[in-house]
């Protein structure tokens, strides 16, 4: 998928690399709720081996781009405006989180909102 400047980030690129992956939307309550904290895990470990993707599910590009400025989010966005990718990783509903590990296997993931608290709980689970 592309971020919000155009640059392509694939997922197999990422290896060794712990990621959290956020499908979301800017017009879903829970995913706007839970920003905040991803915001503040992003701020916490943006030196660390985790990155943390969120992908933007169905909307256009000036849509992501000026929710992220609205609210001064840092974390990478990424784009899934046809909602191909979110078919691939069985995204039924939004907000979903994937934690996957530093060899590219996805470990966990849930449904709904989540707390910073367990943000940190699924990322520490990860090796």
């Amino acid at each position: 998928l592309e971020d919000l400047y155009g640059n392509r980030v694939e997922l197999s690129s990422l290896k060794g690399k712990k990621i959290f992956l956020n499908f979301w939307a800017t017009w879903c309550p829970p995913c706007k709720a839970e920003m905040p904290d991803i915001e503040k895990l992003y701020q916490e470990t943006k030196d660390s081996d985790l990155v943390i993707l969120a992908v933007n599910v169905g909307e256009d590009k000036k849509t992501a781009q000026n929710f992220m400025n609205a609210n001064k989010y840092n974390f990478t966005v990424l784009l899934d405006v046809t909602g191909e990718v979110s078919r691939l990783y069985q995204v039924t509903g939004i907000p979903t989180s994937y934690f996957i590990d530093t060899e590219g296997f996805l470990e966990d993931g849930i449904t709904g909102g989540i707390s910073l608290e367990s943000m940190k709980e699924y990322i520490s689970n990860l090796k």
